[in-house]
């Protein structure tokens, strides 16, 4: 027999609220993009903690390869008189400068060490040098201890981007030449053979040596090729 109190039940039953198929349902999209949220903060603070360490990890091979340089730079001048010609850290595993280097070292990216030679009146590498590079962390310490926390100072001509240049060696010159006075100029009645000068007389060529004769330099003489290059428009 048909009993209408129980079929008001059954759909009472059916219409009412399960707390079990509650907890079941799906994500709203709100809660989904919240959580994607999440996963994109965690993953750029990831991104950003790994690319630090591996910039430190840059510079600290950076500071070994200056350190074995200027151990093979000393050994070469012991055994030469002069340290190695300009341009002998141009090329990443060149091995011309074996036995004091088995190979040129660049750094993890590729780039190549900054050698500026500077020149005496034994030669054009025999007064000292600059060896330069670029550290990745500008709040490393040893910028501001040893570096050169403003640029180095004194990059050639035609150097991608001079200013970044702010941590390296250096042998018989200062390191930091940012905020060095300019070079000083020698009269020509001092430069002599023994004592020779340099001179800009075809920019962009190179610094010419000028040693007293007339007529060999037409412009201001500097003390060094560095000097020369650094105040003129010659190259080199």
């Amino acid at each position: 027999m048909f009993n209408i109190a129980n079929l008001t039940t059954k759909v009472k039953q059916q219409l009412a609220p399960n707390p079990e198929k509650k907890t079941q349902r799906g994500m709203t999209m709100i809660e989904v993009l919240i959580i994607v949220a999440i996963l994109l903060i965690l993953m750029l603070a990831l991104y950003r903690t790994l690319g630090r360490d591996m910039d430190k990890a840059r510079d600290a091979d950076r500071k070994k390869d200056l350190k074995e340089i200027k151990v093979a730079f000393e050994n070469y001048y012991n055994d030469n008189g002069c340290y190695p010609p300009e341009g002998a850290l141009d090329t990443c595993g060149d091995t011309a400068l074996a036995p004091y280097l088995p190979q040129v070292p660049c750094d993890e990216l590729g780039h190549s060490y900054l050698y500026l030679p500077v020149a005496n009146a034994q030669g054009a590498s025999c007064g000292g040098y600059r060896i330069l590079t670029q550290l990745s962390i500008l709040q490393d310490p040893m910028i501001e201890q040893v570096g050169c926390p403003n640029g180095c100072g004194g990059i050639p001509v035609g150097i991608d981007n001079p200013d970044s240049y702010n941590y390296g060696i250096a042998e018989g010159v200062p390191l930091d030449q940012s905020a060095a006075s300019p070079p000083p100029t020698v009269p020509p009645e001092e430069c002599s053979l023994s004592n020779p000068c340099y001179c800009c007389n075809n920019p962009p060529a190179n610094c010419n040596i000028y040693e007293g004769w007339p007529g060999s330099c037409n412009g201001t003489a500097y003390s060094s090729n560095e000097e020369c290059v650094a105040a003129t428009a010659c190259t080199n």
